[in-house]
């Protein structure tokens, strides 16, 4: 099943849970190696203007319908990204 898409423009200094997916996405793609933590910093932006430059994308390390449209094209990797949520919230204490 499809997770729905990223809700906004991400962008350095942008916090939540699209950002947490991105990171997931990220590391399942081979760009990212920081904590998902959802607080997009400036090693996020750094594996987002890594994945515009391997993807043929304008470099400006933000996140919009463009990039998002390119990174979540393989829907497996999408389920990757949420199973690595699901299982980082049930191993941290108190979570979900």
């Amino acid at each position: 099943m499809a997770m729905r898409p990223l809700s906004s423009v991400l962008f350095l200094g942008s916090k939540g849970p699209d950002v947490e997916r991105l990171q997931h996405v990220l590391t399942a793609r081979g760009f990212y190696r920081g904590e998902a933590n959802g607080m997009f910093s400036q090693d996020g932006e750094r594996a987002v203007q890594d994945f515009q430059r391997s993807s043929g994308l304008r470099v400006d390390g933000t996140v919009g319908p463009e990039v998002r449209s390119a990174l979540f094209r393989d829907e497996q990797l999408e389920a990757a990204a949420t199973a690595a949520i699901h299982a980082h919230v049930t191993a941290v204490p108190g979570g979900v």
